[in-house]
């Protein structure tokens, strides 16, 4: 069960989770290619590349499973953080208007 639904208030239903954007991975796989050509040169310099970009991955990885972005019958919710959690929360009522470009979804909207 995520943060968000453990915090529900009654009544409280949820219609639409979102998730961070997969391009959070772009830098880190680019440095872990830019490591492994640099590799075959220089290989102290590839090897700090490829943990730079290991370490890249990670990062993202834990952002990308960490954040959670909900749409309530009630309000707007934004959780990031592992550690040191940070709770964005807005009434429902208080949103004046959204745009969504259909582009943008991947799963649909």
């Amino acid at each position: 069960m995520s943060h968000i639904d453990q915090h529900l208030q009654a009544n409280e239903q949820v219609l639409h989770r979102g998730h961070l954007n997969g391009a959070v991975f772009i830098s880190p796989c680019l440095l872990l290619l830019l490591g492994f050509a640099v590799l075959a040169l220089d290989g102290d310099v590839g090897v700090i590349l490829l943990l730079a970009g290991l370490v890249g991955l990670l990062s993202g990885f834990i952002r990308y499973k960490t954040s959670e972005f909900v749409v309530t019958n009630k309000r707007v919710i934004l959780k990031t953080g592992l550690i040191r959690k940070t709770t964005v929360e807005i009434a429902i009522n208080k949103v004046e208007g959204s745009t969504v470009d259909p582009g943008d979804c991947e799963k649909g909207c």
